[in-house]
């Protein structure tokens, strides 16, 4: 027999509950609990006399509570602690067992000044806020009642899909400047990625990120960290002048970034630019900056028996043909370049680049790119602010069904039983739009 113990005082939103967790299991029984004194005197008879003194023990199965609903506004700040507390000793009393624990969901009002993240800890298995939309509490109950156990799709129902969300993680950001930035990491990041990052440092009116590469990752000694240096990538001008906003000059320190990904210093400009707009932008740009350097414009003409571009040349290319230049060119020696504000699809793309450029962004941060660029060292003095904060950056996953209720995503490691993370949706002019955080139910490997 399964047992779910409920604390609620509305009359109605126990109604709403119990009728849906009858709906789900029929033989279901549903101990109600109007006030915390009232469940607390409860477990302290389970505590002293055991389960027998509330459930009958000679059935067979025995008896099991996989669920147990609690009104958040009577735990006054101690959920978390006597909700541990509670599910060690329905453990040991044989209520559960310790590989598929009691699921505890608190439900809630909405209010505005209610700190989300004191809900975020393994012994909640969620949170529903009042009022109850029927649909979405049926599908949350579901996922609760069935534990670790994936829930049947018979019961909840799921589109299929196929579309990116991004996966955030919090970054400790250690130091930034108009250039770069300098975060920690517990594991190595690989030299050349670029990833996407979030934070009030980065927010302008049209966007909340900046997207940045990893062109040094080194360990730290004697500590089990790594020091990461990033260069910003597709830099626009607004946001560029919003980090510079941020770096006030008595905090500046001097710094030196390495890039670990710049194998030569380029001798010849190879232009491979279809779009005839950002051909002569370019040819501007380099008259102006590097008038010295010789450039050579590609037409396709001379690519019909050309094999491979020299280990010297830098190639500036255009969006529209980037992907052709992977049989003539290695990324390290290619710069993509663009009046506009790049893609998505195409940022994923771009790892292992030497650098990104946007043509719009202003002609001091341009000089300042191609500079190191054509220099001939490999390591450029920053000045940047040092202010230890937490950033998120944007890990891209799949995911092939979402619900009300969740959503199912491939993830090339296991996330563990309950481990929260944040999502937010792909987008790139929707600064409002806010992240949702979501707890592991299951895990499957896939075959």
């Amino acid at each position: 027999m399964k047992y779910v113990l409920l604390l609620e005082q509305d009359k109605k939103f126990q109604g709403e509950i119990s009728e849906i967790l009858r709906a789900i299991d029929p033989e279901l029984q549903i101990l109600t609990f109007l006030k915390l004194e009232e469940l607390a005197a409860w477990v302290n008879v389970l505590v002293s006399q055991g389960a027998h003194a509330h459930f009958p023990i000679d059935t067979d199965p025995a008896p099991q509570v996989p669920l147990v609903i609690m009104q958040k506004e009577q735990m006054a700040g101690r959920h978390i602690s006597l909700i541990k507390q509670v599910r060690h000793l329905f453990v040991r009393r044989g209520l559960c067992s310790e590989e598929d624990q009691t699921g505890f969901v608190l439900t809630s009002f909405d209010d505005p000044d209610l700190n989300r993240h004191d809900f975020e800890d393994k012994a909640i298995t969620n949170v529903i806020f009042k009022p109850f939309d029927k649909l979405i509490l049926e599908q949350h109950l579901r996922y609760a009642m069935a534990g670790a156990q994936p829930e049947s799709t018979q019961d909840v129902y799921r589109m299929e899909t196929k579309v990116m969300v991004e996966m955030l993680k919090d970054v400790d950001l250690l130091s930034y400047c108009e250039f770069g930035m300098v975060t920690r990491s517990f594991l190595p990041i690989t030299i050349g990625k670029v990833s996407k990052y979030y934070s009030d440092i980065f927010m302008t009116p049209e966007q909340r990120y900046v997207y940045a590469q990893c062109i040094n990752c080194e360990k730290e000694p004697d500590k089990e960290e790594y020091k990461a240096t990033f260069q910003y990538v597709g830099v626009e001008t607004f946001t560029m002048n919003h980090i510079r906003r941020k770096l006030p000059a008595k905090s500046r320190v001097p710094f030196t970034a390495v890039y670990q990904n710049k194998k030569v210093t380029p001798e010849m400009i190879r232009l491979w630019i279809m779009d005839e707009e950002v051909r002569e932008k370019v040819k501007t740009i380099l008259a102006d900056f590097l008038p010295n350097m010789p450039a050579y414009e590609f037409t396709k003409e001379d690519f019909k028996n050309f094999k491979a571009f020299e280990a010297t040349d830098l190639v500036i290319c255009d969006t529209h043909s980037f992907a052709s230049l992977s049989k003539y060119a290695v990324p390290e020696q290619i710069i993509p370049v663009s009046f506009e504000r790049l893609p998505e699809s195409f940022m994923r793309e771009a790892n292992g680049v030497l650098d990104v450029l946007n043509l719009n962004a202003d002609r001091q941060y341009l000089k300042m790119k191609l500079e190191f660029i054509f220099s001939r060292v490999n390591t450029i003095p920053w000045e940047v602010k040092v202010q230890t904060i937490v950033i998120r950056v944007g890990n891209p996953v799949e995911v092939h069904q979402v619900s009300e209720a969740g959503l199912l995503l491939s993830y090339y490691r296991p996330i563990s039983i309950g481990a929260f993370r944040r999502f937010v949706l792909s987008s790139v002019k929707e600064p409002e739009a806010l992240p949702f955080t979501s707890a592991c139910a299951t895990v499957e490997e896939k075959g």
